[in-house]
């Protein structure tokens, strides 16, 4: 099993075509923090492209863990991942061109090989991503307001990153609204005793209110108020 799985994880740095040698037809990989997802051997194959054109700035793989679960074909993989980020990666930072800052950071894989064919039928990719686009300077500081994080803007252009600066702002305005219309009903109900049964009844004696709730049948629950 184990090396079955070192021959099928060079995948990363080969020639797209080579693809079929590596995993099923119908083979998928996800990267969780992302969500993107690479179904079909047309699709990895431009996956392996784009991981091809980035494998020259891995700085290092170190393994530091690895198990495997030969009866079922699993092999999970955690490591320290060093990369440059010099060029676009969709498949690690979507969208964000090259910033030439290094990250470090721990990556885990999640491997299931078909034992029949013994080929990757998928792969799952988690990772921090929000310290991944800290590492590249996307991500840099708080709002003022403590609700989210916002764009730096010496990687993006300053447009961006005052919609992103709304985008929170507005947020952090709305999250108090919202609360408070949510809880509108609720604080409603309980001065009316709406939703209660109809045996409701609280009694008040001196400066104790007793409260019957409702209980699972056979059972009893009292609250008291003092």
């Amino acid at each position: 099993m184990q090396e079955l799985y070192e021959a099928l994880r060079r995948y990363r740095g080969s020639p797209p075509a080579s693809s079929a040698t590596y995993f099923n037809k119908d083979a998928s990989i996800v990267f969780v923090p992302t969500g993107a997802i690479y179904t079909g051997q047309s699709q990895i194959e431009g996956l392996m492209s784009q991981m091809r054109g980035s494998w020259q700035y891995v700085e290092s793989m170190k393994r530091l863990s690895v198990s495997f679960d030969a009866e079922n074909g699993v092999v999970s993989e955690e490591a320290l991942f060093t990369i440059r980020h010099e060029n676009l990666m969709p498949w690690l930072l979507p969208e964000i061109p090259g910033t030439g800052t290094t990250i470090v950071m721990p990556i885990c894989t999640v491997t299931n090989i078909d034992l029949v064919t013994r080929k990757i039928a998928s792969q799952r990719y988690y990772y921090d991503g929000a310290a991944a686009l800290k590492a590249v300077k996307v991500l840099s500081k708080a709002t003022a307001k403590g609700v989210g994080w916002v764009p730096d803007s010496e990687v993006f252009p300053k447009k961006f990153t005052t919609v992103f600066e709304n985008l929170y702002a507005d947020a952090a305005e709305d999250l108090p609204k919202q609360a408070e219309v949510a809880a509108a009903p609720a604080a409603a109900n309980a001065a009316s005793g709406a939703g209660q049964p109809s045996s409701f009844n609280p009694t008040t004696g001196g400066s104790r209110t007793s409260v019957k709730l409702y209980a699972p049948p056979g059972g009893k629950s009292n609250f008291s108020l003092g």
